[in-house]
């Protein structure tokens, strides 16, 4: 098992907000331009959107997992 440091798990929460951040923000961009955008387009955009939430919750995911680890040693 890998030691973490509180250092390494205020940097898993950054990454985990950014994350989350960009997830919303792909969600806005298909959201504002899903009625002018052709269906491919669409349907990429849907994609990106859904791995940036994806990506988001395996961060939040290994922050948890990096508290765990610390509040047990």
């Amino acid at each position: 098992m890998v030691s973490v440091n509180s250092r390494q798990t205020v940097e898993l929460q950054d990454v985990s907000a950014k994350a989350y951040a960009l997830a919303r923000e792909a969600y806005a961009v298909y959201l504002r331009g899903r009625e002018y955008l052709s269906w491919p387009s669409v349907v990429a955009m849907q994609e990106a959107a859904a791995a940036a939430y994806r990506s988001a919750a395996l961060a939040r995911d290994a922050n948890t997992q990096a508290m765990r680890e610390r509040a047990r040693t």
